[in-house]
């Protein structure tokens, strides 16, 4: 390469010489010749003149040799030139091969074919210039990748009047099938034969695009990222202190902290607006990241709108460092984590309760909520702190805990309640967990009341959903709910329904499925001159008459019947599926029959009689009160046509009276409406 180089110098100073050695000669000898052809012609100045013709010869013979020496320079000067030539060539295709890529030069024409390709060019693509004669028909289009092809072919069209460079970027596919991205500088120029041809420089730009495409892959996943995120991003300045908002998160509507602040985190301290608890660990931080540490964080309480410290954020912080190692800013992520830290409360609280739980339950369970695993478990029954070891799962325990503490009709409903699928519903809706059942105590001789509570919080740090169930004892505490409830649907006297447990039963049952197949009677049953055995025999010798009719009826019906007694001397029954009207006049009978068999060990005593009205269901009416109406209206009739005796509610307009009573052979009488 030296040698060349010194070479190519050498050639270029001698051509110079060259070049200035026959300008001065050619000058003279042309000068020579003027100066003596005008003296030849005009005969002047004589003493020229004289001395041309007194030495013709010797001039003539300089003239020849001057000649001869013009010629020798021309043909030297060619030499040079060709050898200069030679060597710019040898430059010229050093270059070209050197080149991370290649010069072409093709046809302006819509073929655009291959004049000349380097070496360069071959080498990177693999082909020989015959392989791509053959296989491309020698057209530089044709080497473009298919799917860039007519994109090329569209821009070259495009620029085809522009005498601008075009740049161009396609893709190729090499002779060992790898692809490569193309740079390609094209200028369109005319050649010696006045052709319009395109010279190219081809450069592999492969790297470069797929550092591009790399970069533009993060820079998409930094946008996704940052769409997914809740972070806002500042850059702390640690020459100046300032800190500066780059970028928050889409769906935020303001930022954390203001958008520029000057004396970082000193400004924000001193306003009040960092509170007292936290402001030491905010200043450790910035700290930190100015004595050159690669990273800080920090949680800070801020104010909110209301001017309470009940915003609280995370604040990391991460160093970036100069050349020399030294930090010169720091990049900040602050979070608003207020929901995390009042969940880590609630978490904290629940914990809390859990442990103060413990020691005043009769078993406590800490499981994971989402997979079923038993954390820790206590009971104060053995048997069943054996039935709940550490790391089971919970479902899994379920049955063979039930089949020992609950009472058989209520395990079904145990075990269907107490999933978690539907514990993680309860935890969504946001309803805690209660459940009460009943349970035979060991050694016990009666059923005992419990109850399951399970409360449920995820904690921030791990994200489990964690539930904490608690069995506690609930017996005296249920009875006295059952006993009240008892005396609010009951009649004390009798123990029956009372009108309002009456009126919520029959209405639930009409507004059944069950309700609208087969018949349903309703009974008003109405004592006969009750009043007059109150006041010959007294209230107490009344009201063991009372419970003795009651008694009649519970013999008549069904335990799935409804049996009530209103108020004084009226009671009322609701025969649910009676099936004909035969049957239900049948049990009419028979409650009349089974009120005159009541005695009371007293002879003296007259017997009771009852009148009845019936109304069925659903002809005759689909709700309490238009039955209670109907069979209300029937009984009066049964009243008004001697007493001691029933009577229907019918829909029927004409119908034919008839008397229908308790005595035998005896007409009855159905009402009309």
């Amino acid at each position: 390469m030296k040698r060349n180089t010194a070479s190519c110098r050498s050639s270029s100073r001698m051509l110079t010489f060259m070049r200035v050695f026959f300008a001065v000669l050619a000058t003279i000898f042309i000068l020579a010749c003027v100066v003596s052809g005008l003296c030849l012609i005009f005969q002047w100045p004589q003493a020229l003149l004289h001395i041309i013709l007194e030495h013709g010869n010797t001039i003539t013979l300089l003239s020849i040799l001057c000649a001869l020496l013009a010629i020798f320079c021309v043909i030297f000067y060619s030499a040079l030139m060709r050898r200069s030539l030679r060597a710019a060539n040898r430059e010229y295709q050093l270059l070209a091969n050197n080149l991370p890529g290649g010069i072409c030069k093709c046809t302006a024409n819509g073929a655009y074919e291959f004049l000349y390709i380097s070496d360069g060019f071959l080498k990177m693509l693999g082909y020989t210039a015959e392989e791509i004669r053959l296989q491309f028909h020698n057209s530089s289009l044709a080497l473009v990748h298919p799917a860039d092809r007519e994109r090329i072919a569209a821009q070259l069209m495009q620029e085809a009047a522009s005498s601008e460079a075009l740049t161009l970027e396609y893709r190729v596919v090499t002779k060992e099938g790898k692809t490569l991205w193309l740079l390609d500088r094209l200028s369109r120029l005319h050649d010696e034969r006045d052709a319009e041809v395109y010279y190219s420089v081809r450069i592999d730009n492969t790297a470069k695009k797929e550092a591009d495409m790399l970069l533009h892959v993060r820079n998409e996943l930094i946008r996704i990222a940052m769409e997914h995120s809740r972070s806002h991003i500042y850059e702390y300045n640690i020459a100046t202190r300032s800190f500066d908002s780059i970028m928050r998160p889409p769906h935020s509507t303001h930022p954390l902290l203001p958008e520029h602040i000057q004396s970082m985190p000193d400004s924000l301290i001193d306003s009040g607006f960092v509170s007292s608890e936290t402001a030491d660990g905010f200043r450790a931080a910035f700290h930190a990241i100015a004595d050159g540490v690669a990273s800080a964080a920090c949680l800070i309480s801020v104010k909110n709108e209301a001017g309470n410290y009940d915003c609280w954020l995370n604040v990391a912080l991460t160093t970036v460092f100069d050349g020399f190692g030294a930090p010169v800013c720091a990049v900040s992520m602050l979070e608003d984590v207020t929901e995390q830290k009042h969940a880590q409360e609630r978490y904290d609280k629940a914990k809390r309760h859990y442990d103060a739980m413990c020691s005043s339950t009769l078993a406590s369970i800490l499981f994971d909520v989402e997979t079923g695993t038993i954390l820790s478990a206590r009971a104060h029954s053995a048997s069943a702190a054996k039935l709940l070891p550490e790391g089971t799962n919970l479902e899994a325990c379920l049955p063979e805990l039930a089949r020992r503490t609950v009472l058989l009709g209520e395990r079904a409903e145990f075990l269907r309640t107490l999933t978690l699928p539907n514990l993680r519903k309860h935890y969504e809706e946001g309803r805690n967990f209660l459940f009460e059942y009943r349970t035979m105590p060991e050694g016990g001789l009666s059923t005992a009341w419990r109850q399951i509570a399970v409360n449920m919080e995820r904690d921030p740090a791990s994200g489990m959903l964690t539930g904490f169930a608690f069995v506690t004892d609930i017996d005296a505490q249920k009875r006295k709910e059952l006993d009240l409830q008892h005396k609010a649907e009951h009649d004390p006297l009798t123990g029956l329904w009372n009108r309002r447990a009456l009126k919520a039963q029959i209405q639930e049952f009409l507004e059944s499925h069950d309700a609208q197949n087969g018949l349903h009677a309703f009974y008003i049953i109405d004592m006969d001159d009750f009043k007059s055995v109150n006041d010959t025999y007294g209230h107490t010798r009344g009201d063991a008459m009372l419970c003795a009719i009651a008694d009649q009826l519970r013999g008549t019906f069904r335990k799935t019947d409804i049996i009530a007694r209103l108020a004084g001397d009226e009671f009322v029954v609701f025969m649910k599926n009676a099936d004909t009207e035969a049957r239900i006049a049948g049990k009419a009978q028979e409650i009349c029959t089974r009120i005159q068999s009541i005695t009371l060990g007293d002879p003296k005593l007259p017997p009771p009689r009852a009148s009845i009205g019936i109304a069925i269901a659903p002809d005759a009416g689909s709700s309490f009160e238009t039955l209670y109406a109907h069979a209300d209206a029937a009984h009066y009739v049964a009243k008004r046509s001697g007493k001691n005796r029933y009577a229907f509610f019918q829909q029927a307009e004409q119908a034919e009276e008839k008397i229908q009573t308790t005595m035998p052979y005896s007409p009855g009488l159905p009402l009309l409406k």
